[in-house]
Formats: C-alpha cells, structure tokens, sequence
C-alpha cells in the first residue's frame, strides 16, 4: 500500500539523515546512521508492543525524534 511505501522511504531517510547532521567524516555518518537506525527499531518495537500500535509507525517516530534532536545538535555546534 501507498502507507507502506512512505513508511519505508522514511525508515531509510530519517536515520541517515540524523547521521549526516552529526557526523564530521564519512565514516561517522556511517556509524551513527546504522546506529540511531538500531535504536530507533528496537525502541519502536518496544513502543508498539507495550502501546498496541503498529510498529512501522511507531519505529518512524522515533527516527523522526531524533532527526529533530540532531537538527538541535547541529545548529549548537555551529
């Protein structure tokens, strides 16, 4: 469905581009992507289980939470 579809672009989106916001070389990019990634699918499993909700939903929540921290982080370094 068209649902799922936008679930997954964001799924590969959202965490790359909390990564790019704070890494300084292509290797952290790398490293904190596949990292906010894992913990952002771990904690939305966790949330959909305990909240009854659906988990592609909830795992984009999460990305997009730390998306807007790393926008944060970003305009303090600067």
């Amino acid at each position: 469905s068209a649902a799922s579809d936008v679930y997954k672009r964001q799924l590969l989106i959202l965490p790359a581009a909390a990564g790019r916001n704070l890494a300084r070389s292509s290797r952290q990019h790398a490293v904190y992507s596949v990292v906010i990634a894992l913990v952002c699918g771990v904690a939305g499993l966790i949330c959909a289980y305990y909240l009854d909700t659906t988990a592609g939903a909830a795992i984009v929540l999460f990305a997009a939470v730390c998306y807007a921290i790393s926008l944060g982080i970003r305009a303090l370094r600067k």
